[in-house]
């Protein structure tokens, strides 16, 4: 079936900040989860050491996001089509109240993690996908022989193989790998199990994006800016990554 890109879905969304803390503080709890733990998202709070985490309301049977925040990183962690729609803008409005409230004096990362997802159909399907991303992106006759022979007799041109790129600099690192996903993966890549996901085969993009600090001493200047620019570009990254590789596996 030739790609259609109503069907590419963004499965996971994680931004994240990481900082020191300007001093150990005696209850998490406080301000920040009074202030959000009350709808329209979250419901309530568990605390843990050194760190606080805004549970969801019972909304159905999708409870699949939470806000986390503590002495060293704050974040939002959504999965599921409906809640990782939601969340970039939350992440946006989440992190300056961190800030507000936590008042880290350094900023030393700002990352962002984003899953995204297309059907495959069946086992067979997705050998077919992989055939495809390896002819594609890969000299395939050379690929084959980091395969040990016993391999390559048991699975003729019937395993998976993904795309994987990074790119750094001294701030900056950027990664992608696109393959196969499946029912063998289920536990691996998400943090809470979906059987409607994690039951059936699926073409991976697994991006993550992150800008750190140069040096042990050195802060992340206006990191809130950073956070934000972070989440459009990941975005506009992953669609594209989605854009040019799935026309080529499903013509």
């Amino acid at each position: 079936m030739a790609y259609r890109r109503e069907l590419f879905q963004l499965e996971r969304f994680h931004a994240e900040a990481g900082y020191d803390a300007a001093f150990l503080y005696w209850n998490l709890r406080g301000l920040l989860a009074e202030r959000w733990a009350h709808g329209p998202v979250f419901a309530g709070w568990a605390t843990a050491q050194e760190q606080t985490n805004l549970i969801p309301k019972a909304d159905g049977d999708d409870t699949r996001i939470y806000a986390a925040y503590g002495i060293k990183a704050s974040g939002v962690l959504a999965e599921g089509e409906r809640w990782t729609q939601e969340a970039p803008d939350l992440a946006r409005q989440w992190l300056p109240d961190v800030y507000e409230v936590l008042a880290p004096v350094r900023t030393v990362r700002v990352s962002v993690n984003l899953f995204g997802l297309y059907p495959a159909g069946e086992r067979q399907a997705a050998i077919q996908a992989s055939r495809r991303i390896r002819r594609r992106y890969y000299q395939n006759d050379n690929l084959e022989f980091v395969l040990p022979e016993r391999l390559r007799q048991a699975h003729p041109d019937s395993y998976h193989a993904a795309i994987d790129w990074l790119a750094e600099d001294s701030r900056n690192r950027t990664s992608l790998i696109v393959g196969a996903v499946g029912p063998l993966h289920a536990g691996t890549f998400f943090q809470w199990p979906w059987a409607e996901r994690d039951t059936t085969w699926w073409i991976g993009f697994n991006y993550t994006t992150g800008h750190v600090a140069e040096s042990d001493d050195e802060t992340i200047e206006k990191p809130l800016d950073v956070f934000n620019g972070m989440i459009d570009y990941a975005l506009q990254d992953l669609q594209h990554a989605a854009d040019v590789v799935l026309p080529e596996v499903f013509p």
